[in-house]
């Protein structure tokens, strides 16, 4: 796995540490992701979104390399759990992400690879709201 900069202080302005696995590599990104979604400062979140970039890009790519023999353990369980981690936003929630993804994207702030990741993003984010939309919500009875 490769190493990752890691924050040492809930402080945007401190400097990045390296992380030795990618469990800290993913720790580290979503502490930035916390900040990011907790801050009210625009400079902040311009800040904070370049480190959780560069978190991110610290991470990827080790994405499909084996778990560590020294770490095999600490993802080894007697009973898996009974609820798995997925996204589960509202529909509400949906709508906005959906919204402000193609507002992005219709005043061309994001070229490149960005702008095809953000239009994927967009494209597989509106599947899943109007599938959820149309989904079924009750079940017909014997009444």
């Amino acid at each position: 796995m490769a190493t990752v900069l890691s924050f040492t202080h809930a402080q945007p302005g401190f400097p990045l540490i390296p992380v030795p696995d990618f469990i800290e590599q993913a720790r580290a990104c979503d502490y930035v992701a916390t900040l990011l979604a907790e801050s009210t400062e625009p400079m902040q979140h311009q800040a904070l979104s370049h480190k959780l970039h560069a978190c991110l890009a610290q991470l990827k790519p080790g994405l499909l390399d084996p778990i560590p023999e020294c770490l095999v353990d600490s993802f080894t369980v007697d009973t898996l759990p009974a609820n798995s981690y997925c996204f589960e936003p509202d529909c509400t929630d949906l709508c906005r992400y959906c919204m402000a993804l193609s507002a992005v994207l219709g005043e061309h702030k994001a070229a490149g690879n960005a702008g095809n990741a953000l239009r994927d993003l967009l494209c597989e984010l509106t599947g899943y709201f109007v599938k959820e939309m149309m989904a079924p919500r009750w079940v017909r009875g014997a009444d």
